[in-house]
């Protein structure tokens, strides 16, 4: 599902596969408007980004929301992979999502940030079974995370301002942030 220059887009019950290896995204956003909503979808790729989202902001009050979707990406291939991808996309509502990024690439992400702010994330897991760091927050401005699950074999749970944190303890101390 491509999305650009789309006022209020609403992307909800969907199931996305797409096992080969030419697949970049099951969702993509890009310089939509006002709000969007991506919920209760099920996402199952190889390759690219399971949900991207791409300079678009939403306003205040009326934030975007990812909500209540299951997300796998990856199968075990050495590739880069990133469950949920934002960047430059404001104000968004990250709720209940099920994020499995399967590959054994460091640079592989559950949930990678880059230049976003004003994002809510809360009670999701990021799992990174095969050893990547699970959530990437490079822009932590006006940033809440609240009651999620980072799981991953390896020896790193995230990254908060460009600085990657090995323990919960660490997580939280940087960011002050799921405590």
């Amino acid at each position: 599902v491509y999305l650009g220059a789309v006022v209020n887009p609403i992307i909800s019950g969907n199931t996305i596969t797409d096992l080969s290896v030419n697949a970049t995204s099951g969702i993509f956003l890009i310089s939509c408007s006002n709000s969007f909503s991506i919920v209760n979808n099920k996402i199952r790729l190889r390759v690219g980004q399971g949900i991207s989202i791409e300079n678009s902001d939403s306003p205040l009050g009326s934030e975007g929301l990812i909500a209540n979707n299951f997300v796998s990406i990856g199968e075990g291939l050495a590739t880069g992979v990133y469950g949920i991808f934002l960047t430059g996309s404001d104000r968004v509502r990250v709720y209940h999502n099920n994020v499995n990024a399967n590959s054994s690439v460091s640079g592989s992400r559950a949930l990678s940030n880059t230049s976003s702010t004003g994002l809510d994330v809360r009670n999701n897991i990021f799992a990174c079974p095969l050893g990547a760091m699970p959530v990437q927050m490079t822009s932590s401005t006006s940033v809440t995370s609240n009651n999620n699950d980072f799981y991953t074999t390896g020896g790193l749970i995230g990254s908060w301002q460009n600085v990657s944190k090995a323990t919960l303890a660490d997580w939280q101390l940087a960011s002050g942030q799921d405590g």
